[in-house]
């Protein structure tokens, strides 16, 4: 699902389920889940052998697509 998405999961949900629900906290949950979620996975990337230098290979990208390479 992906750092960026995954981070509006919970607000949808709020939004179906929840009467007091607004649109303000609604976009405010999304985009502050997704600021973390990106926060966290390059400090995540950051902590292996040549930290954010060796981006592409630290995050994994091409791991799933491997013809990119």
């Amino acid at each position: 699902m992906g750092v960026l998405i995954g981070s509006a999961v919970f607000p949808i949900t709020l939004a179906m389920f929840w009467g007091r629900a607004n649109s303000i906290g609604m976009i405010s949950g999304a985009v502050g889940g997704a600021l973390l979620g990106l926060i966290s996975w390059l400090s995540v990337a950051a902590t292996y052998d040549g930290g954010l230098n060796s981006f592409i290979d630290n995050t994994g990208i091409f791991q799933r697509f491997k013809a990119l390479k």
